[in-house]
């Protein structure tokens, strides 16, 4: 996953209606995925504004791979990505992108994948600051104990993606 994040780079954006999700807004440059913006009931995600007026076929891809996986037919995502964050950040969104289908993580173990062991907490911040939620699997993150962890888009949504992979909280 590649750093990111030129002024004058094109963005260019698809919006859609997703099973679970509700409305969502698709953003990618001409590298990959930037951005899946989903409003949370009463929200208006808080977006950029200005965008090319075509619709690359990425855009059109993702939408196809986050209905297959939001109605349990696609379990791993094959998308390019161009995530802007820090090295970080971007070390755990690569941890979360490696945890395969149904399994779960702790914020301490994704803290230890990205080299900082006792970073927890900074590794939950990680997660709230993913910008491509469900694509990157911030939803297999949680807290110690088995709790169910916070989660974005609020926690109904994050239980509806772990029924689909088999776990209930």
């Amino acid at each position: 996953m590649p750093a990111a994040g030129n002024a004058s780079e094109t963005l260019y954006h698809l919006v859609c209606t997703l099973p679970l999700a509700g409305r969502a807004e698709l953003v990618c440059t001409d590298s990959g995925l930037r951005y899946l913006f989903l409003e949370k009931e009463g929200e208006r995600a808080v977006r950029p504004t200005a965008f090319a007026p075509e619709c690359p076929p990425l855009l059109r891809e993702a939408k196809a791979q986050l209905e297959a996986c939001l109605t349990g037919r696609l379990r791993d995502f094959d998308l390019p990505m161009d995530v802007v964050g820090t090295a970080f950040q971007r070390a755990i969104w690569q941890a979360l992108c490696e945890i395969p289908f149904g399994e779960l993580k702790s914020y301490g173990e994704l803290a230890a994948a990205a080299g900082s062991p006792r970073a927890c907490k900074a590794a939950g911040s990680a997660c709230g600051a993913n910008h491509l939620p469900i694509i990157i699997p911030c939803h297999r993150a949680i807290a110690a104990q088995k709790k169910i962890g916070g989660f974005g888009l609020g926690l109904d949504l994050k239980r509806k993606l772990l029924a689909l992979e088999g776990h209930t909280f």
